[in-house]
């Protein structure tokens, strides 16, 4: 509805007086004829003298420096401390004037854009409504202040709660108004997108009364936003009747349509444009400033048809998610890894009623990013390998090792006394070593502070949980560092990628993103390894012992059948990888978001208003690379680098190949004191020559077959033509490993047959276990274990 408002002329507006005092307007003209030039220097000089010089000088009370210069300011007329500034590099001041500093800030708008018009509300208040027959409506608090502020292009208006806090004062986005695009093209070039902003009040909302610069004016009722209600208060619903089925609704964990859809139960309309009826007595109004040539008070909900009003509310879920800043302090929470682990990875199953573990904090160490769509038994047991594995290792070898010791100054018990055959029957260390193992692996708490949605993010308030996810991306702007259990699924997720982009996103200009990449197909791998280790050195050697020479063979072609059988489940493991690994090369090369998947798009986005995630998304990712074709382009190349550099070096370092070897040392720690307590000759240098063998077998034989496995298995890593054919490729890569098994038995008899300094093996072993360890260490500082990176090329 608009209303067309005539200009008054002001010269005509003044009524000549009637005679006979219309005679007093010609004797004034007659003396100031007469006067002159006189009265002009004497008007001069009193202006001079009394006005310029005689007023007092105004002293100013407090001084605030700001970057740029001043654009626009507001004071609020009730005579409070509060002032808010707007400046040429795109802040937004909220200055308390009797303190004379700077309470808080917020850049609204990216690239500094000049924020040129600011406003304080502070007189709204809710508006009482009924809770229901027999229910007492909780008293209502004082809504938060708010701020307003309008930028020099960006045609919006961002609205930010002035929220206390226990140390000092946040400016927390709470929604945006959506101006009209200038009638006939696009406005002037340094132009404002609009010209005078004004707010005022209510119960209910706030009035925002805006002029264009195109002389129209368009006022919006902006939201309160949810009071902050207590406990038992906070029960009652007072701004949106109960719809059916609300509480059997189930969203599934990371879904910004879900989220709106449980937001808006708290926050009804984000911004409610409502039609204000004409007023009768328009034209007696007295009007100070220049009218313009028409006013317009629109009913914007009368213009906004669906698809438009969904539009809104996607945009407003891209401001809030885009901005990096929790909703609320308290959302941003961490939770220990250790607790994580508890229940055999209860939390990584989707347990809802784990918020309890988490914990308020500023700082998170580590974010784990995962596809809910893998593998969850995979997930938990590379995660107790990446967090308890090294722990578990070192205290499994240190209990083996003392009891060794112990078994040598016989003060543990031997099942039979050695004969001709079985001198150096022990099984004390393998026994205590893999008990520590899988009690520390499976109990050990560690107490890095990490990120895991299902924790951190309350699951069972739908109101918290939607703040909390809406916040993502101040829980990744607060982590350290970021955790991605890699599946084949992760790069084909909207959300993942989501999450990797605004990692990147937040980190410090020249900081480079600290990424961990462990894959989850590979995690089982290494515990298959360590158990088919411990059956065929710990179990088969102490059964063996107690055998005939006939009973031995038949132990030992036992022995070669686990190792066959465990290294070609680990083969076939390692062949799927690489073709994952060099499938996600291709995609990434070609990586676009029109094709990653999405759960609101699959099921045609019947939750949440059909609120798109997609798009929000979309509109997230073009605040941060400001442009959906840049970031595509980042993702083919960057990203890709990274990713595949982390699939092919990461999970296959020296290190994690030791402690998989563990069980190796294990077994020789039982020969050597074996030989320290049954052997006559010099005992303790026959221990040291086991324990010598054992280093040698343990951190260089065993890592070298391990690295010779992995490198077939990656160059074989293509499926047979021929599924019955497939397995046969498997056997390639497992006896690459026996060729290497074998040469270090040949090559470990000749150095026993050396007589170097003095005789004895002592010395020939420690030389052995020398140059096998520096020739493995060698290899995978220079060659590696996983898959050669090929760089992306430019776009």
């Amino acid at each position: 509805m608009a209303f067309t408002w005539q200009k008054v002329n002001p010269d005509g507006a003044l009524d000549l007086l009637p005679l006979p005092y219309r005679i007093i307007d010609e004797v004034v003209e007659d003396i100031v004829e007469a006067v002159g030039e006189q009265v002009d220097i004497i008007e001069t000089r009193k202006r001079s003298e009394t006005c310029e010089f005689a007023l007092p000088e105004a002293i100013p009370t407090s001084l605030v420096q700001v970057s740029g210069h001043i654009a626009c300011a507001y004071v609020e007329p009730r005579g409070t401390t509060r002032m808010a500034v707007g400046t040429s590099q795109g802040e937004a001041l909220l200055i308390d004037s009797r303190k004379g500093e700077v309470v808080a800030h917020a850049h609204p708008f990216h690239e500094s854009e000049p924020v040129t018009c600011v406003s304080i509300c502070s007189e709204s208040a809710y508006q009482e409504v009924f809770a229901g027959p027999g229910v007492d409506a909780p008293s209502l608090p004082s809504p938060n202040l708010k701020l307003f502020a309008a930028g020099l292009t960006t045609p919006k208006i961002l609205v930010y709660d002035i929220h206390k806090e226990t140390y000092g004062v946040m400016l927390k986005p709470a929604c945006a108004i959506h101006l009209p695009a200038a009638e006939g093209g696009d406005s002037e070039e340094g132009h404002p997108v609009i010209e005078q902003l004004h707010t005022r009040g209510c119960a209910g909302g706030i009035w925002a009364c805006v002029l264009l610069p195109d002389g129209n004016v368009r006022c919006y009722l902006t939201p309160l936003g949810e009071p902050d209600l207590q406990d038992e208060e906070a029960n009652v619903v007072l701004d949106a009747p109960i719809q059916e089925g609300d509480e059997d609704e189930d969203e599934e964990v990371g879904e910004l349509s879900s989220v709106f859809a449980l937001q808006s139960r708290a926050w009804p309309n984000m911004i409610v444009p409502m039609q204000i009826p004409p007023d009768d007595d328009a034209e007696h109004v007295d009007v100070v400033a220049p009218l313009p040539s028409e006013i317009q008070i629109i009913a914007a909900a009368q213009e906004q048809d669906p698809k438009e009003a969904t539009a809104l509310s996607e945009d407003f879920l891209a401001e809030l998610a885009g901005c990096m800043v929790p909703i609320s302090p308290d959302l941003l929470r961490a939770t220990k890894a250790g607790d994580a682990f508890r229940g055999f990875g209860k939390a990584l199953r989707g347990s809802k009623k784990l918020y309890q573990l988490s914990y308020q904090t500023k700082k998170i160490n580590q974010f784990w990013s995962h596809s809910w769509h893998g593998s969850t038994w995979r997930k938990y047991v590379t995660l107790l390998l990446f967090y308890n594995g090294a722990a578990a290792a070192a205290v499994a070898c240190l209990g083996a090792a003392v009891a060794s010791v112990l078994f040598a100054l016989e003060l543990l018990p031997v099942l039979r006394e050695p004969n001709k055959v079985t001198y150096w029957q022990s099984f004390w260390a393998a026994l205590v070593g893999m008990i520590l193992y899988l009690l520390v692996l499976l109990f050990y708490r560690p107490q890095v502070p990490i990120f895991l949605d299902v924790i951190c993010i309350d699951q069972s308030n739908p109101r918290r949980k939607g703040q909390g996810l809406l916040s993502m991306g101040a829980f990744l702007k607060a982590s350290r560092s970021m955790l991605i259990l890699w599946d084949a699924t992760y790069s084909d997720r909207l959300w993942t990628m989501f999450e990797f982009a605004a990692f990147l996103t937040s980190r410090e200009k020249g900081e480079t993103p600290k990424v961990v990449l462990r894959p989850t197909i590979l995690g089982p791998c290494y515990l298959v390894l360590m158990l088919t280790l411990i059956l065929a050195l710990t179990i088969g050697d102490n059964v063996a012992c107690d055998l005939s020479a006939s009973g031995r063979y038949s132990v030992w072609a036992f022995q070669f059948l686990i190792c066959c059988g465990g290294l070609s489940v680990n083969t076939a493991a390692f062949r799927a990888y690489f073709r994952t690994v060099s499938n996600s090369q291709k995609k990434l090369a070609g990586w676009r978001l029109a094709d990653v998947k999405c759960s609101c798009c699959d099921t045609g986005h019947v939750r949440g208003g059909g609120i798109c995630d997609r798009k929000v998304v979309m509109k997230c990712i073009h605040q941060w690379f400001g442009s959906l074709d840049d970031f595509e382009s980042h993702v083919r190349t960057e990203i890709r680098d990274t990713f595949v550099h982390e699939q092919s070096s990461q999970p296959f370092t020296y290190t994690q190949v030791v402690i998989a070897l563990v069980p190796v040392i294990w077994s020789y720690l039982d020969r050597a004191s074996a030989h320290a307590r049954f052997t006559s000759w010099d005992p303790w240098m026959q221990a040291a020559s086991q324990i010598a063998r054992g280093l040698a077998w343990w951190l260089g034989v065993g890592p070298m077959a391990f690295l010779i496995q992995c490198r077939l298995a990656c160059r074989f890593q293509r499926e047979s033509r021929w599924p019955r054919c497939d397995p046969l490729l498997n056997l390639l890569p497992l006896l690459a490993v026996v060729l290497v098994v074998v040469l270090g038995v040949v090559t470990e008899q000749l150095f026993f047959k050396l007589t170097l300094f003095r005789p004895g093996h002592e010395d020939n072993m420690l030389l052995f276990a020398l140059i096998v360890i520096c020739l493995a260490w060698l290899l995978y500082a220079c060659v590696g274990a996983g898959p050669r990176l090929v760089h992306a090329e430019s776009a």
